[in-house]
């Protein structure tokens, strides 16, 4: 008896479907120069099987420093978008960990 729900149990488990949201590139390098903006395109895939609206959003230290050009992705099944990230960078210097 044990043995059959542990069975059912994962059957259902393993039955779930897995979708997922990529972002490419995963890091992205850029040297401090004052007043500067810079344009980064990231690529954003969808990997679920319906459509989807993807809210994006973006947090930390320097969140004051960053935009995006688009908030909100209406994505169709298994497709990609590219986004731009903007970050402008301040006149001065910033200190590192404050």
């Amino acid at each position: 008896m044990k043995k059959g729900v542990l069975l059912v149990f994962l059957a259902i488990i393993l039955s779930v479907e897995v979708s997922a949201v990529g972002l490419s590139p995963a890091r992205v390098d850029i040297p401090f120069k004052s007043g500067l903006t810079y344009e980064v395109p990231f690529e954003v895939f969808s990997s679920y099987d319906i459509p989807s609206t993807i809210f994006l959003n973006y947090k930390g230290d320097l969140k004051e420093y960053v935009r995006l050009s688009d908030m909100q992705l209406d994505m169709q099944p298994h497709s990609s978008k590219t986004i731009t990230v903007y970050i402008d960078l301040p006149e001065k210097p910033l200190r590192p960990g404050g």
